[in-house]
């Protein structure tokens, strides 16, 4: 069998944790040593039965030949760590995966990447703003990679679809199984126009525990992270986490003061985490993580600067247009949701309508006007 064969046992193998792998891969060094380890050797070098009896079993029954068979016939795709397709900011952090399941593709490591998440119920601020901001960054030709789920996530990939990007979501089952089911129609688009990645086989479904494992995949494949919205008690928080350890700078919305969504934002701000209220603020940070080349040469391409729309928005102008839409709305509405005050939202929405962004409809009501229209 080749490396890249007995990397597939490994993680083919639905008995053995996560961190039964790494335990394994950590006290063998190779892929090949735990293939000719013996269950007495196991037992002396400290594993439990469990994992000896489930590894020794797999091994009596893998077939290289009818995974791959049964991978391909899902039209699932699979790469080891020792494969050059292998992502290679996934080699570097702390306990990366042995192998990824996936359909469709795997995020292009010269393009730069943001991980965009936050919190599965959010509020219409919320995702206003993550479509605000991953347009912008799709527009500039930045990955998208978030995790499938409700919310944030899922909004994220839809927008960065909406605009003709590339987006990658990263499971905590199985990358035959859609969860949730009612994902189905994003899942099937971003087949084509993206990926579905995971490091689970087929037909692992979501367990609580896989989706602190996923997160330092999302992070992992990210060359920065912007949370949009999150409680402080959250897979969200954990996911900033990961990307901390990994030596990734984050980036947060700011929100509103006492809203239960914006604590987490507001404590990562207080700990020194950016501040994005457009997509530039986080690609002057990407272009100083070795992609300056790639934004410059996609912009002599284009002959034209970023597009950032006609005019630069100030801070309390990025956060009220992100509460219009083509439904009017009203101003003590948007005072509502915004929380700024009379005077301040009052000169957010005059200098959103002379800058293009907005149009006042009739007294006091707003609309969004798309800043690609001349």
């Amino acid at each position: 069998m080749t490396e890249k064969d007995l990397f597939l046992w490994l993680a083919a193998n639905r008995c053995l944790e996560i961190s039964d792998k790494e335990n394994l891969m950590r006290y063998y060094g190779s892929p090949l040593q735990i293939w000719e380890t013996d269950e007495e050797s196991l037992y002396k070098a400290g594993f439990t039965p469990r994992v000896a009896s489930s590894l020794i079993a797999y091994k009596k029954i893998f077939n290289p030949d009818m995974v791959y068979d049964r991978l391909r016939k899902s039209g699932i795709k699979f790469t080891a760590i020792c494969d050059s397709q292998y992502p290679d900011k996934l080699r570097y952090i702390p306990s990366p995966p042995l192998g990824l399941f996936y359909k469709g593709k795997l995020p292009s490591g010269g393009v730069p990447s943001v991980a965009v998440i936050g919190a599965r119920t959010c509020s219409s601020y919320g995702s206003s703003a993550t479509d605000y901001i991953v347009s912008e960054l799709i527009e500039n030709g930045v990955q998208i990679i978030s995790g499938l789920a409700y919310g944030i996530d899922g909004q994220a990939h839809k927008s960065a679809l909406k605009n003709g990007g590339k987006t990658f979501g990263v499971l905590g089952t199985g990358a035959d199984i859609i969860y949730p089911a009612e994902n189905s129609p994003l899942f099937y688009e971003m087949y084509e126009k993206g990926g579905v990645i995971s490091e689970y086989f087929l037909g692992v479904k979501g367990l609580k525990k896989h989706f602190p494992e996923r997160n330092r995949i999302i992070a992992g494949l990210a060359d920065c992270l912007l949370v949009v919205e999150a409680k402080m008690k959250s897979g969200t928080m954990t996911t900033t986490d990961r990307a901390l350890e990994q030596g990734k700078e984050v980036f947060v919305v700011p929100g509103r003061i006492g809203d239960v969504l914006s604590e987490g934002c507001l404590y990562l701000a207080k700990q020194g985490a950016g501040i994005a209220t457009s997509a530039e603020d986080i690609i002057f940070s990407l272009k100083s993580r070795n992609f300056n080349k790639f934004f410059k040469e996609k912009n002599d391409k284009n002959k034209k600067s970023f597009k950032f729309g006609k005019n630069t928005l100030e801070n309390n102008e990025i956060i009220v247009y992100a509460l219009l839409s083509f439904s009017a709305k009203h101003f003590e509405e948007l005072m509502i949701e915004s929380g700024l005050d009379y005077f301040t939202l009052f000169d957010a929405l005059n200098g959103l309508c002379e800058k293009g962004f907005a149009v006042e409809i009739e007294a006091g009501s707003y609309v969004s006007r798309s800043v690609s229209e001349p």
